[in-house]
């Protein structure tokens, strides 16, 4: 966000910038639609629930405005026309953590998703598992409420507890590297 706030100044670009308090892909797209009635020249989208984001999208890029996707959706650029894609390819974020998970030895993943929905997230932690699992090792998945992080720590103190083979964790965003911090911490 601070980075396309200040490429707006920057450029003299009008920006107007909308998203749901929480992970929330129907508000999102409800927002997605209703920018779009704004009549705004261009527009940049994020895809973490494609079941439920592509329709609203693919009905935006149909009426001829440029929709830039970013973040999450590469998979789903061409499905829903969108201009092009700026961000990462999870799946191969994900492999290059497994890559320096077993530099470092470790043998036993444990993977945080803290968005159940979005599937950058599961990308990741898949490309993540492929990749240590090249070297004999395994990855746990883990899925935990981001915005509950007390109850994340919890799970994540249990999954430990329960597994103490576990010995890399990845989490795939700050609400799971919280949580694990925090447990981590508390153990």
């Amino acid at each position: 966000r601070k980075g396309a706030e200040q490429a707006a100044v920057d450029y003299n670009v009008d920006l107007h910038y909308s998203s749901p308090d929480t992970t929330d892909p129907n508000a999102q797209a409800k927002l997605i639609t209703d920018a779009a009635a704004q009549g705004p020249a261009a527009m940049v989208v994020t895809i973490p629930d494609p079941a439920v984001l592509a329709v609203p999208i693919r009905r935006v890029t149909s009426s001829g405005l440029p929709v830039v996707v970013m973040n999450i959706g590469l998979d789903q650029l061409a499905a829903v026309g969108g201009l092009t894609y700026v961000g990462q390819d999870e799946t191969l974020a994900g492999q290059e953590a497994g890559t320096a998970m077993a530099s470092a030895g470790v043998k036993h993943g444990l993977c945080i998703i803290h968005e159940e929905q979005n599937v950058a997230l599961t990308n990741r932690c898949d490309g993540f598992s492929k990749q240590l699992e090249t070297t004999g090792g395994t990855v746990t998945v883990l899925h935990v409420n981001g915005a509950q992080l007390h109850e994340a720590q919890q799970q994540v103190m249990t999954a430990l507890a329960q597994d103490p083979s576990i010995d890399g964790v990845l989490a795939t965003g700050t609400a799971g590297f919280s949580a694990a911090g925090g447990a981590l911490q508390s153990m």
